[in-house]
């Protein structure tokens, strides 16, 4: 194992921690998401919010400058129904971050334990680079970055090992 095998260990032990704590954030996130969101569903606690922002915000009470984004004519009913769309996109957004951050885990899981083997480099090497590519999406730019230095390893490992001839086809195990 050389020292490029080494770097790709580790870098992906960093990723996985920190997909670890980015998956934890969001689960917690969307069962927060999900217990306020009931809310939505009770009249009375609606039609409170709407006093409370009839009382207090320039939005509500007439007195916004924006006139065309002046909500105080809002019933409870509606107020709700723009909650609600609110949440469910929250939640989708939330959902597509977990999935590609799922992808992002994957690829460094693969990295570490493959990364022994040359035969595997080309592997660790595509995930590597999607996992880059889920990364720049979703703006985890600390992981995009350990992304593309396991690549980068990745591809120099496998470079040097198909030079030394190792018994390993560089290739192989696709």
């Amino acid at each position: 194992m050389g020292s490029d095998a080494r770097v790709v260990r580790s870098v992906n032990i960093a990723a996985i921690v920190l997909c670890g704590l980015s998956l934890f954030c969001a689960v917690a996130l969307l069962i927060f998401m999900g217990l306020s969101s009931t809310m939505l569903t009770d009249p009375q606690v609606m039609a409170g919010v709407i006093d409370k922002l009839d009382s207090g915000s320039s939005a509500f009470d007439g007195n916004s400058y924006a006139t065309e984004f002046d909500y105080g004519g809002l019933t409870p009913a509606e107020a709700s129904a723009m909650a609600t769309a609110g949440f469910v996109v929250l939640i989708a957004l939330i959902l597509g971050f977990v999935g590609l951050k799922v992808v992002a885990l994957i690829a460094a899981i693969i990295a570490v334990r493959n990364y022994t083997n040359p035969a595997r480099y080309g592997r660790i090497f595509g995930w590597a680079i999607a996992a880059a590519i889920t990364s720049l999406l979703i703006g985890a730019w600390v992981s995009l970055v350990l992304y593309v230095i396991s690549a980068v390893f990745s591809y120099r490992a496998k470079k040097s090992a198909s030079a030394m001839g190792s018994p390993f086809d560089a290739g192989a195990g696709r």
